[in-house]
């Protein structure tokens, strides 16, 4: 395998769009909203079969002083063996040496199965921490496919959301509409004291995906008042459905069905695949988790974390 590194937005942006399921966290938005709030170093490092030959792999390492990670790469762009993959892994963690710059803690975008389990041990990473869970929506369903794998409850709700013709579903589309949305966020986390993204950090990830216009935050409004949000971030063909706010007049209004069936519809119009529903936590997050597993998608477990040691 040989690594060659890319500091082209348009090169990356270009090779994530032959991959499929592409994780937000690999996408070139993604790593400079990080590099802005946090002062992470950024690498991306493109892994080609031979000197030469096109990309096979692409992999985003952000890094600070002692400690770095990887976070759902890398993104295989072109199919790969088993064999290639585990070549892949082996390069890339050549490359982050624990002894060198800190530790490297990989998060692959592998099913947690036990072949991948085995593929990692083999490429020389051992795992240190339980996989991560999520769940696909396939927007290439018609409407009426995509509403009979949504569970029965939670298609009643939606039946209830979008029979309110005084309820309306806007874009965000000036600054104090942005306001409301991102405090409305902030005040949440703050009272509850949730595990959830800063203001800061939303802000600077709807900036940093604005410029090719895939950044979507869509506000449920009723009587001149707003009551719930969504934010969705697009990258490939994949979209990712990455925060919410509401009250409690938007959840006796059913906000986030209507929400999120409208943003769907939109997804699907732009050309997008598939909508990463952004984890699901039973424990921590019950209330959002059964809403999301109500949609019916394809649950998936990652493999976990895991340190480079051999």
């Amino acid at each position: 395998m040989h690594i060659t590194t890319c500091s082209l937005q348009k090169d990356w942006r270009a090779l994530l769009s032959r991959g499929d399921r592409i994780p937000l966290e690999q996408s070139w938005g993604y790593g400079e909203a990080v590099a802005r709030r946090f002062g992470v170093k950024r690498t991306r490092l493109l892994v080609h079969p031979s000197e030469g030959g096109a990309p096979m792999a692409c992999v985003q390492v952000l890094q600070k002083t002692f400690a770095g990670q990887s976070l759902r790469g890398p993104v295989f762009v072109s199919a790969a063996s088993s064999a290639q993959k585990r070549d892949v892994m082996r390069s890339i963690g050549a490359r982050y040496p624990w002894y060198s710059e800190g530790i490297v803690f990989w998060l692959p975008d592998l099913p947690d199965t036990p072949d991948h389990r085995s593929l990692l041990w083999r490429s020389g990473f051992l795992r240190v921490q339980g996989g991560y869970q999520t769940a696909y929506i396939d927007l290439g369903n018609e409407p009426e496919a995509l509403l009979s794998k949504c569970r029965s409850s939670w298609r009643q709700d939606l039946r209830k959301a979008l029979l309110r013709d005084d309820v309306e579903r806007v874009p965000v589309s000036n600054h104090q509409d942005l306001e409301w949305f991102l405090n409305t966020h902030e005040a949440f986390r703050q009272s509850t004291k949730i595990k959830a993204p800063s203001r800061g950090f939303l802000s600077d990830l709807y900036q940093c995906f604005l410029p090719y216009q895939e950044s979507m935050i869509l506000l449920s409004r009723h009587q001149g008042t707003y009551h719930a949000g969504i934010m969705i971030l697009c990258h490939g063909n994949t979209a990712t459905y990455f925060a919410s706010v509401t009250t409690p007049q938007g959840r006796h209004l059913r906000a986030h069905h209507g929400l999120l069936w409208h943003a769907m519809d939109v997804l699907r119009q732009k050309g997008i695949r598939w909508l990463d529903l952004c984890g699901l936590n039973p424990k921590t997050m019950p209330g959002v988790t059964a809403f999301k597993k109500g949609l019916g998608g394809e649950e998936m477990r990652l493999c976990g974390t895991y340190m480079r040691v051999g």
